[in-house]
């Protein structure tokens, strides 16, 4: 649990044992009174496990799969590597009618190439920084 869970466990500890009001507490959070009382149902039904968010640790529903990212890196490799992320997207559309952002794009051959850099700098000293400072 995360420390901010962790306050505001404490929080709603103290509306369980009628310290405070559910008023006062939405208010503390920065909740609606209604966030709090389902915030306390969940605890009851829960415990402390109810304020971990149901969608930690898992995937955006507008994460791309796996296979469409490595196959758009993969043809980024073969064949438009020594193209801008603009143009390359361009071609993609194109040619392979794989449509992806232009920032989506620059990210993933950015990360891919960092991480062949670092896979060689173990054997390799001095390898060539892109221009990246």
């Amino acid at each position: 649990m995360s420390k901010d869970e962790l306050e505001k466990y404490h929080l709603l500890q103290q509306v369980i044992e009628k310290k405070i009001s559910q008023i006062k507490a939405a208010e503390l959070l920065k909740l609606s009174d209604r966030q709090v009382r389902n915030l306390l149902n969940r605890i009851k039904e829960e415990g402390i496990l109810g304020l971990i968010s149901k969608k930690r640790g898992k995937l955006s529903n507008r994460a791309y799969s796996g296979g469409f990212k490595k196959q758009i890196i993969a043809l980024f490799q073969e064949r438009y590597s020594d193209f801008g992320p603009t143009f390359a997207r361009e071609k993609l559309l194109e040619y392979h009618n794989l449509k992806i952002s232009t920032e989506t794009l620059r990210k993933w051959a950015w990360f891919k190439c960092r991480l062949h850099l670092l896979s060689g700098r173990a054997t390799q000293k001095g390898a060539p920084s892109m221009g990246i400072s």
